[in-house]
């Protein structure tokens, strides 16, 4: 029989796919750790006197866990600690300082595989809990001027990344960023690398 038969070339193309693992479909939870984008602005000090403005790199690591269904559609849930910044500013202006940002929200998520192999696309868009805390203590002329920002809202996050594995076991990389455009805060940008299983 040729292969250009249709019966022959249905067969091939059954055996390939049988030998495949599928994507797996069901519940999962993950974690991971990476690196966080922090950045204020002009954030005002106490009576005034001064503004404060800050960005850094920190050391971020999250939980999540989610639902992914057999027509690409899934939701997920996540906790997320994007590390401190000890960010000071010119010489003799800051004595001290820092920016400490958590959230935790829900996403809605659309995973797409390639064909015959164990990678998958992922994209996600949801809402965030975050809260920002701004602490910095000036010095020489600012000596004695004081920063203290605090700020918690619901804010739009999103993302995209890239996952491959086998049986469930599934490792992640990923960027998202969430709106945390508020009070001072810019939003921050997050890069991670995660594990997850799905039972």
């Amino acid at each position: 029989m040729s292969l250009k038969s249709p019966l022959m070339r249905a067969a091939l193309a059954a055996a390939l796919c049988s030998s495949v693992p599928a994507f797996a479909d069901g519940f999962y939870v993950g974690g991971g750790f990476g690196r966080s984008r922090l950045e204020v602005e002009n954030v005002v000090a106490q009576g005034g006197a001064a503004a404060y403005s800050a960005e850094g790199n920190g050391n971020a690591w999250k939980l999540y866990g989610g639902w992914k269904s057999p027509i690409l559609f899934g939701v997920e849930g996540g906790y997320y600690d994007f590390g401190k910044v000890d960010a000071g500013g010119g010489a003799g202006t800051v004595a001290s300082s820092s920016i400490k940002m958590t959230a935790f929200g829900g996403f809605g998520t659309l995973t797409l595989g390639i064909p015959l192999t164990p990678v998958e696309f992922i994209g996600k868009l949801g809402l965030v809990r975050w809260d920002g805390k701004v602490d910095a203590t000036g010095s020489g002329a600012f000596s004695g001027v004081v920063v203290r920002q605090d700020a918690n809202e619901w804010s739009p996050a999103g993302g995209i990344g890239v996952q491959a594995g086998l049986l469930g076991l599934k490792f992640r990389a990923e960027y998202e960023r969430f709106q945390t455009d508020s009070d001072g805060f810019k939003p921050v940008n997050l890069l991670t690398l995660s594990v997850n299983y799905t039972f």
